[in-house]
């Protein structure tokens, strides 16, 4: 995502990604393992930048739409989590063809029903044409306020439409999160006995269990 929220959630410096991160590699520029970092013993990230969103416009064909797959083809790794742009452009779509499973967050208002109808007619595109394999792991409700009716009608309504699709653990809002994500922490190093690393723990476990 060239909005780089997760890049700039952990502890890197900014200044260095202007040059060796994600917009090089789908550039063509570096390989992935030349932009990558090592942030500890289980966890490699490759940076995003703003400057990703000068490349978007260039990405058009069936070509340029595999270039994400190409890069992460020489990874070694039990899982890449890729965060995607909020938009249903080129870099989603090289996201969709070079993932093997989608996990489609939303928050609970009334524009997230329509935003979730959307992806998944997305996906669904995608896997007709590009990547067949491409399987939908859940929705995710996040941001989940359970003292308001609006959150409590829009799960029910996701859960009457999509049924066990929607994940059974949600994300409440827990201000330990945002914490966390202003001390460039993990929620479980941050606050490991918080609602918020309970909700994401949980979450983890369903999406294993999923496959």
């Amino acid at each position: 995502d060239s909005q780089a929220n997760t890049t700039e959630s952990l502890p890197i410096d900014m200044s260095e990604v202007a040059s060796r991160g994600v917009y090089e590699v789908l550039n063509r520029d570096l390989n992935v393992a030349q932009a990558v970092r090592n942030l500890d013993a289980n966890f490699d990230l490759l940076p995003s930048h703003i400057k990703l969103a000068k490349l978007e416009p260039m990405l058009n064909g069936a070509v340029d739409a595999y270039r994400l797959k190409d890069a992460l083809a020489e990874v070694d790794t039990d899982y890449v989590v890729i965060d995607c742009p909020p938009s249903l452009g080129p870099l989603t779509q090289n996201a969709l063809i070079a993932a093997s499973h989608v996990i489609i967050p939303v928050k609970p208002a009334y524009f997230g029903l329509s935003a979730v109808s959307d992806f998944l007619e997305t996906c669904e595109q995608v896997k007709r044409r590009l990547n067949p394999s491409l399987k939908i792991t859940g929705i995710l409700i996040t941001q989940y306020d359970p003292r308001t009716k609006l959150a409590q009608d829009v799960t029910a309504e996701l859960r009457q439409r999509y049924g066990d699709l929607l994940f059974k653990t949600h994300i409440q809002t827990n201000i330990r999160l945002d914490e966390a994500t202003s001390a460039k922490l993990s929620i479980f190093s941050y606050d490991p006995k918080s609602s918020g690393a309970a909700n994401y723990a949980s979450f983890v476990d369903e999406v294993l269990a999923r496959g």
